[in-house]
């Protein structure tokens, strides 16, 4: 029997209780006899579909309650003797990092311990360890494979080891050195992003005229991943695809998709995880391909760009011309270099440092990787900034002065980011006591390694490093529970210490940026467009929090920062 609703099949069901109840009325059957037969009977009548779907879900049930059980017995970390933490949980998160991190700063400060999320175990070493762990080379522990395993679950979505040491060259060197000529352009982005967002782009004249003057809410978590996003896609792809609504929308989508997979993935038996996983996964991959499709053109005009300009080199080299052609064709070839040069992207450096072995894939997953992840951090670093910088009274007045004091008519030039030392301050300490993760500098192992402390951990160990208490230590900081917006600056004009104690830097007392040879490579880049995006609010904005207030810190399952959905911020221009 089939049937068409859902209402239809329930006044069926009590149609035939009514009768089993007229029927049996008379005969003496008791509770659990008069149970097993209406279950009987409603089970022939379900659809074949239907009792599928129970039994499948059953199975799942099972397998899940029966892997509860057994997973901690093959636990090696457990049968290595490192002691277990559980994720605690309270009203509202049920992912409480906090908790499990203060207790294991009180139990073992000086010892390894674990924790299970999903199908993996994480050892976690003391804060004090860090500096072991920064030593190790992608060869005995690889970042690139724990982001693989842990955010990916072993699917090749983004980047790939094969590409992964020259991006990580470029990003860090060649990026970084190209990133003032792009101020301008980065911020007139966010201008753009920012009018369509309050209305200030409106055709109609009186609807800009009150966008113009009127106080506007908007959530802060989606006005800030718009603001990153518009301005991140200047300097790693450039013109046409910085401007392309479409490919703006599916790059802040894509950090959706992931987490969907990522999270969703975690809940599947391990017998069903792999079919479970792909499923997942499929809404990243889709998108992913969809993304790679749009960068085909942009790619293939860098890579003919990049012939042309290393034809016209070995033309001018082999000296087939005259000198009088090869000053003027020096002079054209320079220029259309500079044209080129004057704003490079990532995607233009890839380009040339690849060469000849330039690969269409390694472009893709190089660039589709930077885009995710500078704008995750990016977007949950500014979201704290702003909770943090309007609560404390005057800060925002005193960070806008200096904004003013390098801005030239609203304007910021290319040069003078690095001058607003009191912002940097208060990025350091609001990214200090809210990381974007609390266990940081993840990596899996690629051979057995022995550490000073703890046994011998097999190669796969996934290690991380506690850094919620090493940016709470003592030894590191005074009175380090209190946000100190100027502590950073306060050191900074100590003699000697002018450059140091900057939001860039990395080192054993501050690990948002992980340390040793695998530090993030683009910490340049997201320091450059994180203050260009709250310069740029500064100088043309006034701001509050909506609700007023501290909001509650939470957490996802892999230990990262939730910011809140329902904090906005009230907006009104300042001109």
């Amino acid at each position: 029997m089939f049937y068409h609703s859902w209402g239809e099949w329930l006044a069926d069901l009590q149609e035939q209780l009514s009768v089993m109840r007229a029927a049996f009325g008379q005969v003496n059957l008791t509770k659990w006899q008069m149970a097993r037969f209406f279950v009987l009977q409603l089970w022939r009548d379900t659809p074949f579909w239907l009792r599928g779907l129970v039994l499948a879900m059953g199975v799942v049930v099972l397998l899940s309650w029966l892997e509860g059980i057994v997973s901690p017995y093959f636990s090696t970390a457990r049968r290595l003797g490192i002691p277990e933490l559980g994720v605690a949980t309270k009203p509202g998160n049920p992912y409480y990092y906090q908790q499990m991190l203060l207790e294991a700063g009180e139990k073992y400060p000086h010892t390894p311990f674990y924790y299970r999320i999903g199908h993996h175990e994480r050892v976690v070493f003391p804060s004090g360890y860090a500096s072991e762990i920064k030593k190790l080379t992608d060869e005995t522990a690889s970042l690139l494979e724990f982001g693989r395993l842990a955010t990916f679950d072993g699917w090749n979505i983004l980047g790939g080891k094969e590409s992964s040491s020259t991006f990580h060259k470029v990003a860090s060197s060649d990026f970084a050195r190209s990133l003032p000529p792009l101020v301008k352009t980065a911020q007139a982005a966010v201008s753009r992003e920012c009018d369509l967002i309050l209305g200030r782009g409106e055709k109609d004249d009186e609807a800009r005229k009150k966008a113009k003057s009127s106080t506007q809410r908007v959530p802060l978590m989606n006005f800030v991943n718009q603001l990153v996003v518009a301005s991140n896609q200047v300097a790693l792809v450039g013109e046409p695809l910085a401007r392309d609504r479409p490919w703006l929308t599916a790059i802040r989508f894509l950090s959706v998709t992931v987490a969907i997979g990522h999270f969703t993935s975690w809940f599947s038996p391990r017998l069903l995880h792999p079919v479970w996983s792909y499923v997942a996964y499929t809404p990243a991959r889709l998108l992913h391909s969809y993304l790679s499709r749009r960068l085909q053109p942009s790619i293939q005009r860098e890579m003919e760009q990049w012939q042309r300009q290393k034809e016209t080199s070995t033309d001018q080299q082999a000296g087939k011309m005259s000198i009088t052609e090869a000053k003027g064709d020096k002079k054209g070839a320079g220029a259309d270099i500079n044209l080129v040069s004057q704003q490079p992207t990532l995607l233009s450096l890839l380009v040339r440092r690849y060469g000849e072995q330039s690969r269409a894939d390694w472009l893709c997953g190089n660039v589709l990787t930077a885009s995710y992840t500078a704008t995750i951090s990016s977007v949950v670093t500014l979201y704290n900034f702003f909770v943090e910088m309007l609560l404390v009274p005057g800060l925002v007045e005193e960070l806008r002065a200096e904004a003013l004091s390098v801005a030239h008519d609203g304007r910021l030039p290319a040069t003078r980011l690095d001058e607003l030392a009191k912002l940097d301050s208060v990025l350091r300490e609001t990214a200090r006591l809210n990381g974007v993760l609390a266990v940081t500098m993840g990596r899996v192992l690629q051979k057995p390694h022995q550490f000073s402390i703890g046994p011998l951990l097999p190669k796969g160990t996934f290690i991380m490093v506690d850094e919620y208490n090493t940016h709470r230590s003592p030894v590191y900081y005074d009175d380090p529970e209190t946000f100190d917006p100027m502590r950073h600056y306060r050191k900074r004009q100590q003699p000697g210490h002018e450059t140091r104690h900057q939001f860039v830097s990395n080192g054993p007392d501050f690990l948002f940026w992980g340390d040793g040879p695998q530090v993030c490579p683009g910490k340049t880049f997201a320091n450059h467009n994180i203050k260009i995006v709250i310069a740029h609010l500064l100088l043309n904005y006034d701001m509050e929090l909506d609700p007023p207030g501290r909001p509650a810190k939470l957490f996802m399952p892999n230990g990262a920062t939730r910011p809140s959905l329902t904090v906005a911020l009230k907006i009104r221009p300042r001109h």
